[in-house]
């Protein structure tokens, strides 16, 4: 469904991409349609028991359409992105050992200083950094849609109002001129001592900006970060000598070879 989104043929022509993600769609439409009733009347601690009991801003409650486009765009938002983060991030660790070594020291020192709890993600403090640089280097998205309001002056362009255009957030996160040695894994680039992403406003945005900022960043870090702490206390893992992970970019990034790593147990 979510390489549908993109398909270069969007015609319903039987077993092209675009075919199968609305079939795929009708699937997901149907299983959240066939719990929605009992939902509604036992609303259920989750989101889709929030969505029941949500009212729009003339009072009345979501419609069952409604609920059902808010959940299947809930599994790409809040799955297919998370998962293209944590996997570029596994290979950035492998590629960078000492760094994944630092981060596995840092979640040990976490691990025995208390229980976890959600409050206590920000200890996580080259954690935090080494997700920042590596959605720097490989957000999830690599474009944002967008159409100007008001005529915008840009360089030697002019665009009147409802030009729809795309902003390439390659082109942000690899500026020279704001990034240093932008090619490189650097985390310390986000450290205090340094904010090199705070030179231009809207200079790092893999989450986008402005008022369509995503509302989900904070969820998605602490997903990513409960994940990496677990696995980085329980394993370590690399890649081949000389492996450079080739993307597939379009719809969400991902490795077009799956990423192998040899993953090994530290007990």
């Amino acid at each position: 469904m979510v390489k549908a989104s993109t398909a270069l043929l969007p015609f319903k022509i039987p077993f092209t991409t675009y075919w199968h993600g609305i079939q795929g769609r009708k699937v997901l439409a149907q299983y959240f349609q066939s719990i929605l009733t009992e939902r509604r009347q036992k609303p259920s601690s989750d989101i889709l028991g929030e969505l029941c009991l949500a009212r729009n801003e003339d009072g009345a409650q979501l419609s069952d359409e409604d609920i059902i486009n808010h959940l299947i765009f809930l599994l790409m938002a809040a799955h297919d992105t998370t998962a293209s983060t944590l996997t570029s991030l596994f290979y950035e660790l492998a590629a960078h050992p000492e760094w994944q070594e630092k981060l596995r020291e840092e979640s040990r020192a976490f691990a025995q200083s208390g229980e976890m709890r959600f409050e206590r993600l920000v200890e996580l403090k080259y954690l935090d950094l080494a997700i920042k640089e590596t959605l720097r280097l490989h957000t999830p998205l690599i474009m944002i849609p967008r159409k100007t309001t008001q005529t915008l002056e840009f360089g030697a362009y002019t665009l009147p109002p409802d030009t729809a255009l795309s902003i390439l957030i390659h082109h942000h996160h690899y500026e020279g001129q704001i990034f240093e040695q932008p090619e490189q894994f650097d985390p310390l680039r986000f450290d205090e001592a340094r904010t090199e992403h705070k030179k231009c406003p809207h200079a790092y945005v893999p989450f986008g900006g402005g008022k369509h900022h995503c509302i989900g960043y904070s969820f998605a870090e602490m997903q990513i970060k409960l994940v990496m702490h677990q696995i980085l206390l329980r394993y370590q893992w690399n890649i081949a000598p000389g492996y450079q992970m080739v993307y597939r970019h379009i719809p969400i990034q991902e490795p077009k070879d799956g990423l192998p790593v040899l993953l090994s147990s530290i007990g």
